[in-house]
């Protein structure tokens, strides 16, 4: 949790202006003592550019390498890891790692690196610098001044003080483009330690990239407990269906159903790449015809009478998702784990919708990854 007084929490333009910034871009100066952080493959790199500086490299930690390796490094340089960053209180923590949003950013280890660091230490500095304007470092310098109100009272309805520090994190790093000001929740995404999967659920998984998360539901559920999971582009279901299939029937209790969640039942086409999925009306080269269903009409063709969770990540269709299961949400009121980053007002319209299906919900919020990105609202009755 990032120190913020709670004579900050009162409003969220207070909170903005207390927040800290756990990851800058502010280079060592010349005679500064360093503890570098960087992958192997970057060491001698990372030793170049700090004497470039004319810093003086103090510990060296390689986030790909094993404790032995940290333990035995050359250059006379103490190896030190992530648990020990802090024996060079004096030193700038220094993350190298030219690749952290060059490749796909969940697969980059900087990425990883930086998100280990923000749980180890307070603060440290990334180089070389980001580049801004990228879809994890979008910023949009209007939103407060355009939609303060609406942010406001979202702040003052959030269930606690740490979703409302993690609520206005997201906001300052919307504001500003720049990751830094996030530390990552101390629980997994999607495990909540109130608004989470129990034994016995129903579980509505809206979003299923793969079959792991599926499975770690599938896992909470139990034997009594079942996870419906939904994948409409056409390649992605048959390995979906073709996995879950190969799992022990009497573990894990997973439907896979061939379609994608929306505010109705219609057809429309999904294009697939790196970054993620999105849809559109109109074929084009690369798309495939998907068949979309809304969640009412589907629970009452497969006869299933409860749903305990649900949870969505679909890439910005969240509010058709909720408005497609208003009927479930009312008589049912599920535990919600809803992403609220895809689109840029998410953060105001996903609350407000909710709240007009059924105003008895309260919210929690918080940020699971460091970078523009990742933030879920939790919701319970």
């Amino acid at each position: 949790m990032c120190m913020v007084s709670t004579n900050c929490l009162s409003s969220l333009s207070e909170c903005l202006n207390a927040l800290p910034l756990h990851m800058t871009q502010e280079l060592p100066q010349r005679g500064d003592h360093v503890t570098i952080v960087c992958a192997a493959a970057d060491e001698q790199e990372a030793l170049r550019f700090v004497d470039d500086l004319g810093a003086k490299p103090v510990a060296l930690c390689l986030f790909d390498a094993d404790e032995s390796h940290n333990k035995n490094g050359p250059y006379g340089i103490g190896r030190v890891g992530f648990d020990n960053l802090n024996m060079f209180p004096e030193a700038t923590i220094l993350l190298y790692s030219p690749e952290y949003f060059s490749v796909p950013v969940k697969k980059s280890n900087g990425f990883f690196a930086a998100k280990t660091l923000l749980r180890h230490v307070g603060h440290f500095t990334l180089a070389p610098a980001l580049k801004h304007d990228t879809w994890h470092t979008r910023r949009f310098p209007d939103m407060y001044s355009e939609h303060g109100r609406q942010l406001e009272d979202i702040f003052t309805k959030l269930k606690d003080d740490s979703s409302r520090i993690a609520f206005a994190q997201a906001v300052k790093m919307l504001l500003t483009g720049n990751p830094g000001y996030c530390r990552p929740a101390p629980y997994a995404q999607y495990f909540h330690p109130d608004v989470c999967v129990r034994g016995g659920d129903t579980v509505v998984d809206g979003g299923t990239h793969s079959l792991a998360e599926c499975k770690l539901f599938a896992e909470a559920t139990g034997k009594d407990g079942q996870v419906l999971c939904f994948e409409p582009e056409p390649s992605l279901y048959q390995r979906l269906a073709k996995e879950a299939a190969d799992l022990p029937s009497s573990t894990y209790h997973i439907r896979p159903f061939h379609c994608g969640l929306g505010a109705s039942s219609f057809s429309c086409y999904i294009v697939s790449e790196d970054a993620g999925s999105w849809m559109t009306n109109k074929p084009r080269a690369g798309a495939s015809k998907v068949m979309m269903r809304d969640l009412d009409s589907l629970l009452i063709e497969n006869g299933i009478k409860r749903v305990d969770v649900i949870k969505l990540d679909v890439e910005g269709c969240e509010c058709d998702v909720l408005r497609g299961a208003a009927e479930c949400i009312r008589r049912d009121k599920p535990r919600l784990m809803i992403s609220g980053y895809h689109r840029k007002d998410d953060l105001i319209t996903i609350p407000a919708l909710l709240h007009s299906i059924e105003p008895a919900y309260t919210l929690c919020f918080a940020c699971h990854e460091c970078f523009v990105g990742e933030f879920l609202y939790y919701a319970q009755v």
